[in-house]
C-alpha cells in the first residue's frame, strides 16, 4: 500500500509478490514452495505479505519508486527512483542460494508473460566464496541473464572491511598474508574462518602461522 508503487488511480504497480519465507501455501507456477500474490489481491487488500525491516522498501524505491511518498517535510516527487514507471515483480526470498536463483527465474518468467524485458536487482551478498562467477549460484545467474534480462548487484557492505586479500605467486615461491585476530570473550563458540582461492589446475601448499 505504499504510495510509491501505485499508478494514478491508486491501482498498485506491483505485478505480483513472491514471499519465499512462508511454507507452501500458494507457491507460483513452477515453483514448490512459498506463497504468491497478485497485482488482484493486493488492490483488494487480501495480500499479508509485509517488509517488516524495510530493507526491501528501500531498494524498490530506488530502483522504482515514483516519489509520490516523499515525506519528512519534503514535497511529493522530491525523490524518484530509477524507473518510476516500471512494472514490479517482488520476491521476499529466504536467503538460500537456490531460492535467490529461483526468485530471478520466477522475475523472468513473469516478465515474459507479459511481453517485457525485466532488470532483477539483488541486494544480497556474501563474504565467503571466490567472487570470480564460479560459484555454482553465480553460474546459474550467469545462465538466466541475456538480452533483455539483466541482473544488477547493489554494492556490498564490506567494502571498507579489511577482510579480503590476494596475492600473485608465482611458481615455486612463497607469499606471506598477514591477517589480525580481534580480541574477542572467552565463549567457546567464536572461531577464525579462513578460505582460499586458487585455480583448480594449480598445486599450492598453505599454512597458517
Amino acid at each position: 500500500d505504499h504510495d510509491d508503487f501505485k499508478l494514478a488511480n491508486g491501482k498498485t504497480r506491483i505485478n505480483r509478490i513472491w514471499d519465499q519465507s512462508v511454507g507452501t501455501v500458494n507457491p507460483p507456477s513452477g515453483f514448490t514452495y512459498g506463497r504468491e500474490w497478485t497485482s488482484s489481491q493486493i488492490d483488494g487488500g487480501q495480500c499479508t505479505q509485509a517488509d517488516y525491516l524495510g530493507h526491501g522498501t528501500f531498494l524498490a524505491g530506488v530502483a522504482a519508486g515514483n516519489g509520490k511518498a516523499t515525506g519528512n517535510g519534503q514535497p511529493a516527487y522530491q525523490y524518484v527512483g530509477v524507473a518510476p514507471e516500471a512494472d514490479l515483480v517482488v520476491v521476499k526470498t529466504n536467503g538460500l542460494s537456490t531460492a535467490i536463483v529461483d526468485g530471478v527465474d520466477y522475475i523472468f518468467r513473469r516478465a515474459s508473460a507479459l511481453g517485457k524485458d525485466a532488470v532483477v536487482c539483488i541486494a544480497y551478498g556474501t563474504r565467503t566464496g571466490a567472487h570470480d562467477g564460479t560459484d555454482p549460484m553465480e553460474e546459474a545467474l550467469t545462465a538466466l541473464a541475456g538480452p533483455g534480462r539483466i541482473i544488477a548487484a547493489a554494492a556490498g557492505n564490506y567494502g571498507d572491511e579489511p577482510i579480503h586479500g590476494n596475492v600473485i605467486l608465482p611458481r615455486r615461491s612463497t607469499r606471506t598474508i598477514s591477517f589480525n585476530v580481534p580480541v574477542h570473550s572467552n565463549s567457546s563458540d567464536e572461531r577464525v574462518v579462513l578460505e582460499g582461492w586458487y585455480d583448480g589446475s594449480d598445486v599450492v601448499r598453505v599454512s597458517v602461522r
